[in-house]
């Protein structure tokens, strides 16, 4: 490149995307009773084909997650937040070559949700983006998983030539940087 070499940073990250990377290392563990664990936190249990290695199938939990009542009790509410940001981090930080299941290494991290805003998912995020871009590079590979909203928008802010138009009724102070182009990920909003 005629700048030198460039590469997508934690400050990058931060930036475009708003997520931490400081605070506590995501760690998971892989020796777990998935099916036990996913009953007592989320209060479903997966089951066959559902569950295949430690990998939740998401659209599963999605449709077994029961609608919340208006008088749903505190323990209900987390069960649900839980599984809520678990397929956040399924489909978009940590997602995979089909974006339809995730390895529930992940779950017990949401066990204590006012701690879970401690992780550095952001870290998470760029060092998971860095080994799928690695595996995308075998010549056999046809497919691509990680976090590729952060790599879109890093390019985008890296290389304005090939940047859509940025919508300026948002200022860049209201958050993270990707919410310029809110109207092109989001095709129902208009600037």
């Amino acid at each position: 490149m005629p700048t030198g070499e460039t590469m997508i940073t934690l400050q990058d990250v931060s930036i475009q995307l708003g997520l931490r990377v400081d605070g506590r290392p995501i760690t998971g563990r892989m020796d777990c009773n998935w099916p036990e664990e996913c009953d007592k936190l989320l209060g479903v249990k997966p089951t066959g084909s559902n569950l295949q290695g430690g990998r939740l199938n998401l659209g599963w939990l999605e449709k077994a997650m029961p609608d919340l009542p208006n008088n749903a009790d505190d323990e209900k509410l987390r069960k649900n937040a839980r599984a809520y940001i678990l397929q956040l981090m399924g489909v978009s930080i940590f997602s995979d070559k089909s974006s339809k299941c995730l390895h529930l290494m992940f779950l017990p991290l949401l066990e204590n949700l006012d701690q879970a805003g401690q992780y550095s998912l952001g870290s998470g995020a760029l060092s998971r983006l860095y080994k799928d871009l690695c595996r995308a590079t075998v010549p056999t590979a046809h497919e691509i998983g990680g976090c590729l909203i952060l790599l879109q928008v890093w390019a985008w802010d890296k290389f304005p030539y090939i940047a859509p138009l940025r919508c300026n009724k948002l200022p860049v102070q209201s958050g993270p940087l990707f919410t310029r182009y809110e109207p092109l990920l989001n095709k129902e909003s208009h600037c």
